[in-house]
């Protein structure tokens, strides 16, 4: 394998990193085009997810990395079954056992850009499994 100077976009993020003025959008950019070529090769990656990128020490490019959950974006493959991917960036079909296609990465590209803006996920009081938290003194159901 190939060595990769440089850290986790996830690292970078829990450090609060600050990107020089342009370079976050290149990330997101990068990270886009990486997904794409993925896409346009016929795969589903499966864990699109800010550690699965790796960024260069200067910023200026980024490596889509961990493809042990890819598979080919084919009928046989999108059928409904087991939950794969790092829990906060599974789509809602993922979590649902629903039949799935790449869009899945796509949405889990939008949760790593959001992330990476905002310094934390859409829902940041979640369980591992992307379900919102009630208070135990709520009588609530979460499906």
């Amino acid at each position: 394998m190939e060595y990769l100077p440089g850290q986790g976009l996830n690292t970078l993020i829990a450090a609060r990193h600050s990107f020089a003025e342009g370079q976050a959008a290149r990330v997101v950019r990068q990270a886009a085009e990486a997904v794409g070529a993925v896409h346009a090769a016929g795969f589903i990656h499966r864990d699109v997810c800010p550690r699965n990128f790796v960024v260069s020490p200067t910023s200026e490019s980024l490596t889509l990395i961990d493809f042990g959950l890819t598979l080919p974006a084919t009928h046989a493959f999108m059928q409904p079954g087991n939950r794969t991917g790092t829990p906060k960036y599974m789509a809602p079909e993922i979590v649902r056992r629903r039949a799935t296609d790449q869009r899945v990465d796509v949405f889990a590209f939008g949760v790593t850009a959001f992330e990476l803006y905002a310094g934390e996920t859409p829902w940041p009081n979640t369980t591992a499994t992307a379900r919102r938290r009630w208070p135990t003194t709520r009588s609530r159901r979460s499906n």
